[in-house]
């Protein structure tokens, strides 16, 4: 037997619904009294109540008024001189099938003043196994209980299901394949007396047609055993032991942990245990198929071992082909999800939306893992294997609809662009970060660069707030674990992707070069001011120059709310803005030679070069003059970059003024995160 406890998941479900979910029909439900359980009486109860009643009709009230489940097992052993069994107090009260049936039938129909018989109502358990076959994920229920409940259940979502409780209609079923549902009443049922096993003597053994279809069931499926003890049904113990084969890992459902017969039984099947009421467990388990079915969705630790394939693969001396192939097959699936071909626009309500991203979110895990991992450890040539998949998505459907419905192939996009960034970033492949900031759009109607297509929050606000951080925290989570990297390194690299985005979105703007050229001269002399006389009033004169230079470059960076830490230096100092990056002070105070130049080729330097931008002639072209010119241009960019972001730091400060209680005290924070979810 296997302990739930120990799968190696965060939910302890989750592997056995992936596993109902990717094998439809492989699954077969065992259900014993405990799944009835509220809606018609146990076993136990049942037995209570026939020893009350044997001890009225002796006359004893007073003894029967003290029979409890405590109390009756020694009372029955002292008046039959027998231990007490289920099957033994019954034949004792009704000797024959037919009178043993008529006596059950009272605890499964009750009657109204009116005489009418009520029956009683399927319990959360018998209604979530429902949902599973309805869904096509379980087709054949085995029951060793009299009452009706499954059948009632199932007809509440519109199955009809085939019923089988005696040897003849066993006999008479044709291949379970064919069938939509079977119910099969391995005890028999309460409105057939005849078909009814109660005793010792009728549980020891099971008639051939019956006994073959059970053997069939057990040898071909998973089993979902749930409230049996395994004590009384001797047959059973037997068939399961003899004829189970572990094609699949049964599950066994119990309140309490398993014991005696049980537990036998469990270990030979290897089940895994599951303690939580049948009400709990199936509940748990209809939703989980549910939400995968809807979304889609895949094992989660899928993703982890499509990274150490991939990686695997990019370390071995051959050409990775299983690697490509791999990738390949994973975005592949990304075309097949519902939510990215659709036919019509108008979304009905804003849950359909939500389900809809929900979809597309989970979908793109493992291409996400994927990329992220090819970016950090690939090549020039794997870099062709995903730069085209962003280019796919990339796009706003042209089409009558609504905009979030047209948009949606974006949120792949942006995915791939972050996890390739990131991956990118976090190897110093600057030159790849370039190719990627530079994938061209698709019939964008708009005319929007791919930089803002794919700006994180943007994309993502109108996503509804619960998931909108559960999306950013899976992506998150995955990405890091792909990439290798702590917490704070992996905060750190955002942060950096995100400086080098606005970066990237300035530089790709249309009119950057013309007022780029115009901030050289103010960056150069504010540079020589503050070598020279820092913080005097020329160099603070310098520093106006300079920031009006800038202020139309820094309006090129459209970013909406960037994953980047804000500090306060409470004044304007040595040319820093007021609130500063650390990352983005770190990228302008110490350049990376393979960014700088690696960012040049996002523009044409050689056009540059002879400009009085750079003061060097067209002759001068080459390698050096080629660095130079990327200096000035990334420093530029950078430095309006980092003037952006004084902006959006100061507005986020300015929010959290218009939040403070009227007449309470004004603190300013003094480090702000552009993301923070709090402000609207």
């Amino acid at each position: 037997m296997t302990d739930s406890a120990g799968i190696g998941t965060d939910d302890p479900y989750l592997p056995l619904a992936f596993s109902m979910h990717s094998t439809p029909g492989a699954y077969a439900v065992l259900a014993g009294a405990g799944v009835s359980f509220g809606a018609v009486p146990t076993a136990w109860e049942i037995v209570v109540d026939l020893a009350q009643r044997i001890c009225r009709v002796r006359g004893d009230e007073a003894t029967a008024a003290t029979l409890t489940g405590d109390t009756v097992e020694d009372w029955f052993a002292t008046t039959f001189n027998k231990p007490l069994t289920y099957g033994g107090i019954l034949a004792e009260v009704a000797p024959a099938p037919h009178e043993r049936g008529a006596v059950l039938r009272e605890f499964f129909e009750s009657a109204d003043a009116s005489e009418v018989a009520a029956l009683p109502e399927p319990t959360a358990a018998h209604r979530a196994i429902a949902r599973l076959v309805a869904d096509g994920t379980v087709r054949v229920i085995v029951t060793m209980n009299f009452d009706h409940l499954f059948e009632a259940a199932l007809r509440e979502v519109g199955v009809e299901p085939v019923v089988v409780a005696t040897d003849s209609a066993a006999e008479g079923l044709p291949p379970l394949h064919t069938v939509e549902c079977c119910v099969v009443h391995l005890h028999g049922s309460y409105r057939d007396a005849s078909s009814m096993l109660n005793t010792d003597d009728e549980l020891g053994t099971y008639k051939p047609h019956m006994h073959a279809l059970l053997r069939d069931i057990v040898g071909s499926h998973g089993l979902l055993i749930a409230g049996w003890s395994a004590q009384w049904d001797h047959a059973l113990r037997a068939t399961l032991r003899g004829n189970y084969r572990p094609f699949y890992t049964s599950a066994w459902i119990n309140p309490s942990p398993l014991k005696d017969d049980a537990r036998e039984v469990a270990t030979a099947l290897g089940a895994r245990a599951f303690e939580a009421t049948a009400d709990e467990a199936f509940t748990r388990l209809a939703d989980a198929v549910t939400a995968m079915r809807t979304r889609q969705t895949r094992h989660p630790l899928t993703a982890a071992v499509i990274v150490d394939r991939i990686k695997r693969d990019l370390a071995g001396a051959q050409p990775a082909i299983t690697a490509h192939d791999t990738f390949a097959a994973e975005t592949g699936r990304l075309e097949g999800l519902d939510a990215l071909n659709l036919t019509q626009f108008h979304l009905k309500d804003r849950s359909a939306y939500d389900a809809l991203v929900a979809q597309i979110d989970e979908g793109c895990t493992v291409p996400v893992a994927a990329t992220a991992t090819l970016a950090r450890w690939g090549t020039a040539d794997t870099d062709r294997w995903w730069l085209p998949v962003i280019e796919q998505w990339a796009h706003v459907t042209r089409a009558s609809g609504h905009t979030i419905a047209l948009e949606l192939p974006t949120l792949v996009a942006t995915r791939l662009v972050y996890a390739g960034g990131l991956g990118a970033v976090a190897a110093n492949r600057y030159d790849t970060l370039a190719q990627i900031f530079t994938v061209p759009t698709v019939d964008d109607r708009l005319n929007r660069s791919l930089l803002a297509l794919t700006d994180w929050a943007r994309q993502h606000s109108d996503i509804n707030d619960n998931d909108r951080g559960t999306m950013r925290d899976r992506f998150t989570e995955t990405v890091r674990d792909a990439l290798g990297l702590s917490q704070a390194r992996f905060d750190a690299m955002w942060q950096e992707f995100e400086v080098l985005r606005m970066t990237a979105q300035i530089m790709t703007a249309p009119e950057f070069r013309i007022y780029q050229t115009r901030a050289v001269q103010p960056l150069n002399a504010e540079r020589a001011a503050r070598l020279q006389e820092p913080d005097s009033g020329h160099h603070r004169q310098t520093i106006t120059e300079l920031d009006e230079a800038l202020r139309p470059l820094s309006a090129m960076a459209t970013s909406y709310r960037p994953h980047i830490e804000m500090l306060d230096t409470m004044r304007r100092a040595g040319g820093r803005e007021r609130w500063i990056s650390p990352v983005a002070q770190r990228l302008i105070e110490r350049p990376d030679r393979n960014l700088i130049e690696a960012f040049g080729t996002l523009l044409h330097l050689d056009e540059l070069i002879a400009s009085e931008s750079t003061g060097l002639s067209a002759k001068s072209v080459g390698s050096p003059a080629i660095t130079r010119a990327s200096a000035v241009t990334v420093t530029v960019a950078l430095r309006a970059t980092a003037a952006r972001l004084n902006q959006l730091a100061d507005q986020a400060c300015h929010y959290v003024l218009h939040q403070s209680p009227p007449g309470g005290g004004m603190f300013l924070p003094n480090e702000v995160w552009l993301d923070d979810e709090t402000r609207t």
